[in-house]
């Protein structure tokens, strides 16, 4: 037996049940449904179905998208704000928050505004300052695209407040004393409701994506996770290789000696894999290709090749460090759909290497990066057409809340040139490759001049400052080589874009 709660946004019983909760007694737990919730029955967002079909609709729609509701509750406007009047409570903040707020709370928030404020360490709310606390929802440091993210700090503030009104045992019987101003299924609606305290639980379903749908921007419920039997693996790991690298028997060592263990399919370009690994007494599944693939390709077909729910991938010239699995389980099972790593250089007693490493890696930049396996459905897999970066293009795809970001505590070491010319070499096909990419996905040009050479080389220089003390000698050897390593990047970015102009003319 459960009771959904609603708000309508205005005093009509036209209006949109903005604020949907769910109370559970069995559980002694209240769950806050997203307005944004996309219904394929109604063709609608949930905050429709009481528009449509009344108290019932609401439970039946409810139950439609896997909430079982028996009883329901509606309120209109007008009967929150009366029970609003005598609030007046401190709420901790912590952090500032900064929203627009229509001038009146019933006119539309793409209208006249304004800006609210909330500051730490706590704000008092009386009065107007109560609406705006339980009511603003779009951030001001937010794009207009992301309005329905900000929904979910909308959600967070109700239910701090309502935790405070809940422990001070406030009195909301208000709410309800004029009938003309609620629609309730029945008795047992109120006296569920009457059960609640300050000891229940309280918690939103987040478990949705953004995606927009006949111009409207909604909420859809995540696929359903695939089945896995107990003990089976939760990360599986696609090595991608070329050319049967005795570097991969390293990769793929260190990630079967992961805790706990992965779910592991080695995609290589060339034969010979299984008998490589045999020799050094190694055994996983392969996948070889007489083609030589993209690595995009390649990744595609390592995720068809696996079942594990969460999906990582590692170059064969990478290894996985220690506690590199359980750290990417455990970000993943607390809701992040992406997850990125800190990179490391293998070779830490070379100074090309160093020049090498600092160059591409910046500590801001996400490393090798895994997915909840559900976010292929929902945003489709990598471009098999670029030769590289097709990673950078797959995350650029993602909403900015659910792109990947460094996380420190997950390493991933790769190997880096020993050697001048080498270094300078592989910095020119970086060049070649990310400023093809960026033409080919974003239009804009890469910034190849001397304003980028010295940005990036000042990052470079920046970042090396931070190396432990016992690298530091290799590092200082590895700063003047910094500079020529980011020039010969530059260089190889401005000759594809002079080759692709070009070929325009022609």
């Amino acid at each position: 037996m459960a009771t959904v709660v609603g708000v309508l946004d205005r005093d009509l019983w036209s209006g949109n049940t903005d604020n949907i909760v769910i109370a559970d007694p069995a559980t002694r737990s209240l769950t806050w449904i997203p307005r944004g919730l996309w219904c394929p029955s109604l063709n609608q967002r949930v905050n429709r179905a009481f528009a449509l079909g009344a108290v019932e609709g609401l439970i039946e729609t409810l139950r439609e998208r896997g909430f079982p509701c028996d009883h329901g509750l509606v309120l209109r406007r007008s009967a929150t704000e009366r029970a609003a009047i005598p609030i007046s409570v401190e709420v901790p903040v912590e952090k500032k928050l900064d929203y627009w707020y229509p001038l009146h709370p019933t006119r539309p928030i793409h209208g006249p505004r304004k800006p609210v404020s909330f500051r730490p360490p706590s704000e008092h709310l009386s009065g107007a300052r109560v609406h705006e606390w339980l009511g603003a929802r779009i951030a001001i440091d937010l794009p207009s695209m992301e309005g329905l993210a900000s929904d979910w700090q909308r959600v967070r503030r109700q239910q701090i407040l309502l935790q405070i009104l809940l422990a001070q045992h406030f009195d909301f019987g208000s709410a309800i004393a004029d009938k003309d101003l609620i629609r309730i299924s029945g008795g047992e609606a109120l006296r569920e409701l009457a059960s609640i305290d300050a000891s229940w639980r309280m918690q939103t379903f987040e478990d949705t994506l953004p995606e927009t749908i006949g111009k409207k921007m909604v909420l859809v419920k995540w696929p359903k996770q695939l089945d896995a039997s107990p003990g089976s693996p939760q990360l599986a790991v696609v090595v991608l290789a070329v050319g049967t690298p005795l570097k991969a028997v390293d990769a793929v060592r260190s990630l079967l000696a992961q805790v706990p263990p992965v779910e592991v399919v080695v995609m290589n370009s060339g034969s010979g894999m299984v008998e490589l690994l045999a020799r050094h007494g190694f055994e996983a599944p392969v996948i070889e290709r007489a083609e030589k693939l993209t690595a995009g390709a390649a990744r595609n077909a390592g995720i068809r090749a696996t079942r594990a729910p969460y999906v990582a991938f590692l170059a064969a010239d990478c290894r996985a460090t220690r506690g590199w699995a359980k750290e990417r389980i455990a970000a993943h099972r607390a809701g992040t759909t992406a997850v990125g790593s800190a990179m490391a250089n293998e070779n830490l007693h070379n100074p090309f290497a160093w020049a090498s490493h600092l160059a591409a890696w910046s500590d801001r930049t996400p490393g090798t990066c895994s997915y909840d396996r559900r976010v292929f459905e929902a945003y489709g897999i990598f471009r098999e057409d670029l030769p590289i970066s097709e990673e950078n293009a797959f995350n650029r795809r993602l909403p900015k809340s659910q792109r990947p970001k460094r996380n420190a505590r997950i390493r991933t070491v790769r190997s880096h040139p020993t050697r001048f010319w080498p270094l300078i070499a592989s910095q020119f096909r970086l060049g070649v490759h990310d400023a093809c990419v960026e033409q080919e996905c974003w239009r804009p040009p890469l910034s190849c001049g001397f304003a980028a050479w010295r940005s990036r080389t000042g990052h470079a220089l920046g970042a090396s400052r931070q190396v432990k003390r016992q690298y530091r000698t290799y590092v200082r050897l590895a700063r003047p080589l910094i500079p020529i390593a980011v020039l010969a990047y530059c260089l190889g970015a401005r000759y594809w874009q002079l080759n692709a102009q070009s070929r325009r003319r022609t």
